[in-house]
């Protein structure tokens, strides 16, 4: 695993718990992480699905999982699946498709996909980015925001209406399970429907915020420093 995409999964594994200081409380945090709310936020339950089954070496199923959670839009996972194609992690390398995953990536200018998206056009050669250009038109129209966002935003009305059977919601005690731990959890029927959640305009501000923000500084990982990337920079290889 340490030999296999260093920087940036050790990056999304961090930020892939993260939200913008003060974001959350902590009921909210539990909720967010809890197996009902991420089955029903493909994007990021697929994703922590994809990291978990990386780190345990399982590399075609996390390849699968980057893809789903690509699917619905999610931008790290657009990165990931870069990362193994420019790598030929587990898969055949293909530079050209590898750019076109990254430059979806950095859709929304977050800078740490920006930077590796330029950095893998600098090392291609003239029929790569012919190539790169060509297969990103197919990439964008099937995983592009402009589809994927509505994609996830049926997913999100489904399951906002699939918890209570209400389509305005529900005010009062709501009890969501954690099989994983075996925990019950009770929330405020408002924090569960939160808008950030579920309102596809409003998730997207709430997602942004979080990866405009990474990364930033650096990170200890067993006694080695990790330059985290800036705009205009590189995640060092």
């Amino acid at each position: 695993m340490k030999r296999l995409l260093p920087c940036l999964f050790i990056l999304l594994s961090a930020a892939a718990c993260s939200e913008p200081p003060g974001a959350l409380t902590g009921l909210q945090r539990e909720l967010f992480n809890s197996d009902g709310f991420l089955a029903r936020h493909p994007d990021v339950g697929e994703r922590k699905r994809a990291i978990w089954l990386l780190d345990q070496g399982r590399h075609e199923e996390a390849l699968a999982a980057f893809r789903s959670a690509a699917h619905y839009g999610d931008k790290p996972s657009q990165a990931m699946l870069a990362e193994m194609y420019w790598q030929g992690s587990r898969v055949t390398q293909d530079r050209a498709t590898a750019y076109a995953w990254m430059d979806l990536a950095a859709e929304r200018g977050y800078a740490l996909f920006v930077a590796k998206r330029e950095r893998y056009w600098r090392a291609l050669n003239p029929a790569e980015r012919q190539r790169a250009l060509e297969v990103g038109a197919r990439i964008y129209e099937g995983f592009g925001d402009e589809v994927a966002m509505r994609r996830l935003q049926t997913v999100l009305d489904r399951g906002r209406f699939g918890v209570t059977g209400s389509r305005v919601g529900f005010v009062g005690a709501l009890t969501v399970l954690d099989p994983r731990h075996g925990l019950r959890f009770t929330f405020d029927g408002e924090d569960y429907y939160d808008r950030r959640f579920w309102e596809i305009d409003r998730y997207r501000e709430f997602t942004d915020a979080i990866w405009s923000g990474w990364p930033r500084g650096e990170v200890e990982v067993g006694g080695a420093t990790v330059e985290r990337c800036v705009s205009g920079g590189d995640c060092g290889q």
